[in-house]
């Protein structure tokens, strides 16, 4: 009886040792959104999975240099890590700390350089989740810029998560506020009393406020839910005056996806089949190409 109780537990020791040394084929990808930002000294580090309160583990090496361990706290959902070299590659992965989660989930690896350049959060709602904005950096081959996504929890009101962004030890260097075509129609003062707070909230906290006009709606969704592309329309009026005379770069969503009629509607090869969200491509042909000069001309 007792060998068998050795062979089993040696079984279980072996098991676990290929599971985590090795067994990558078998572990699933760590199901946790983590953006990653590194800084000319730093490297941030934030979990934007609303439903995990659990710590993470995190270790960070560079080429000849002993390895970095830490945590990444459940309730704060970010960490700091500072005093690292700038100029610098860094291998950053973050990982479950305990036992089913190391056999379970394979750690989420993350290759950066530590490097001076700003750090832009664009604050928006599916369509723009759905836009990966901190993947393109990568897509255009340019890292001249750290771009990051914020999901606004309340709808067409960003304050909170505007708010949540300023008491960040990762604090951006510019926000970008964005609205999603699904909050229209809708009147046009509380818009731009919420806008114009917003604009002053981030001013006043030393990050630049960078306004998006909205995307527009194909012809067959205006249709369905009546006066949203009036509303739309209005709205991104406001925007391009309001920011020219405040002197606010605009990202024009609107410009880069409509299909040049009187009421400027989305483009029908841009729009999935509710004729509000965005397909692949629109994102990659028509959306992605835009944002680099925009920032360009905000950090000359």
């Amino acid at each position: 009886m007792r060998k068998y109780v050795i062979l089993a537990i040696l079984g279980f020791v072996a098991l676990f040792a290929i599971l985590v040394a090795g067994g990558d084929m078998i572990r699933k990808d760590l199901p946790y959104d983590i953006e990653v930002v590194p800084r000319f000294d730093s490297v941030g580090i934030i979990n934007k999975t609303e439903w995990v309160t659990r710590d993470l583990g995190i270790t960070i090496k560079s080429s000849g240099s002993s390895q970095l361990q830490t945590t990444l706290p459940g309730d704060t959902k970010e960490t700091l890590i500072s005093g690292l070299t700038p100029e610098t590659r860094y291998s950053v992965a973050v990982f479950r700390k305990d036992l089913l989660g190391k056999i379970k989930y394979r750690p989420k690896i993350f290759e950066i350089e530590t490097k001076n350049r700003p750090y832009i959060v664009l604050v928006g709602a599916s369509v723009g989740y759905s836009w990966n904005l901190p993947g393109l950096p990568k897509r255009l081959k340019d890292d001249g810029f750290v771009l990051g996504y914020r999901m606004g929890k309340e709808g067409f009101d960003k304050e909170k998560t505007i708010r949540k962004l300023l008491s960040s030890k990762i604090k951006p260097d510019a926000v970008i506020i964005k609205e999603c075509a699904a909050y229209f129609p809708r009147e046009l003062k509380e818009n731009v009393t919420k806008i114009e707070e917003w604009v002053r909230l981030l001013s006043n906290n030393g990050v630049i406020p960078i306004l998006a006009t909205c995307a527009p709606v194909t012809r067959e969704n205006d249709l369905k839910y009546s006066g949203r592309m009036k509303s739309i329309n209005e709205f991104n009026e406001f925007i391009r005056n309001f920011a020219r005379k405040k002197r606010i770069a605009v990202l024009d969503l609107q410009k880069a996806l409509e299909d040049g009629s009187e009421m400027h509607y989305l483009k029908r090869e841009y729009a999935r089949q509710d004729g509000l969200h965005l397909v692949s491509k629109a994102y990659s042909e028509a959306l992605d190409p835009i944002v680099f000069p925009v920032l360009e001309k905000v950090f000359q």
